[in-house]
């Protein structure tokens, strides 16, 4: 039986893969003073999310090659709060809003930051696009005129070249941000990037984690690509339209992560066939009025005397069934 082709790996992946087997050897020359790969990657100045993540790739790399020492790993506690399991409009909010002249984070002290990260928050939630692609993007890739953007199949995940559409609105905010935009300051390869990074010292990572620790909650750029589905949704898109959207290779993938039953909506529009002869006992009301008028008139009163009110007025009933309290002069 012929073996299935291995897809390519991405050059992104490619290098965190070589970054984390270059820690796997160094600990394997230090394993007398750090028992596990956790606690050599704790001595290590690095962020919390970092270190997770060279534990979850050194696990995947070991079972791969069989490499040895996959039973030292260790284990680390995640940095922050776990990510929303469904990202929603607040959290969504919440995030754009870190990036906000108000309350400047750590690391976000100019307008220059705030433009660049509510740009790539906007851009994510429309496009739908991975942090790869969306870090990897020229400004050549960018049709203002028809208003959509060209992926090149280097920095697709599906390695062929797709096509994006987007909105006036993120067009012109693109525009704005490459006014914005100092090109001396940026290196010349970085140049064309729509989203190029000249923060220095201050890195990507840096600013994103000053942000989840001014909101208190953990995100990853891919939840604003689920959020993308659920605004698609609400759009009134199709499972096959959704699809193609969240680039996805197969159907079953969107229907098990976004199509799911509204059961709510689903029973309010089912109408089930009452044989009209059946349908005046379904009218036969519950109690008569003096009976239902004594049972309203008994719990508000009861509900006045816990507000401090001993003797309450009397009160009639709407035609819908509410108390109407009539007061005595």
């Amino acid at each position: 039986m012929p073996k299935k082709p291995t897809r390519p790996v991405r050059s992104r992946t490619e290098q965190e893969h070589h970054t984390t087997l270059k820690y796997l050897q160094k600990w394997s020359n230090t394993i007398k003073k750090f028992p596990t790969f956790a606690e050599f990657l704790l001595a290590q100045k690095m962020a919390q999310a970092t270190r997770c993540k060279h534990i979850k790739q050194a696990a995947m790399l070991i079972k791969r090659k069989n490499l040895p020492g996959g039973n030292n790993l260790g284990t680390l506690s995640p940095p922050l709060a776990k990510p929303p399991i469904h990202f929603c409009d607040q959290d969504f909010e919440q995030l754009y809003l870190a990036f906000n002249n108000a309350e400047k984070p750590t690391f976000i002290q100019s307008e220059e930051r705030q433009r660049y990260w509510q740009c790539i928050i906007h851009f994510a939630a429309i496009t739908a696009l991975r942090r790869e692609a969306i870090l990897g993007l020229t400004i050549d890739n960018v049709n203002f005129q028809e208003l959509f953007v060209t992926i090149p199949p280097d920095i697709d995940k599906k390695n062929t070249e797709r096509y994006k559409p987007i909105t006036r609105e993120l067009a012109e905010e693109i525009l704005n941000l490459r006014r914005f935009y100092d090109n001396k300051q940026i290196l010349p390869a970085r140049r064309k990037l729509i989203f190029p990074w000249i923060h220095g010292s201050k890195s990507w990572y840096k600013c994103w984690n000053a942000a989840e620790k001014k909101i208190g909650k953990r995100f990853h750029l891919h939840d604003l690509k689920r959020f993308a589905g659920i605004l698609a949704l609400r759009a009134g898109a199709s499972p096959l339209e959704l699809q193609q959207h969240m680039d996805h290779a197969d159907l079953a993938t969107t229907l098990k992560h976004y199509c799911r039953p509204q059961t709510t909506q689903l029973v309010q529009r089912i109408k089930v066939p009452i044989p009209k002869s059946a349908r005046h006992k379904m009218q036969t009301p519950l109690f008569t009025e003096p009976e239902l008028t004594a049972i309203i008139q008994e719990h508000v009163t009861k509900k006045l005397r816990e507000l401090g009110i001993e003797n309450p007025p009397n009160f009639l009933l709407d035609q819908f069934g509410n108390a109407l309290i009539r007061l005595v002069l």
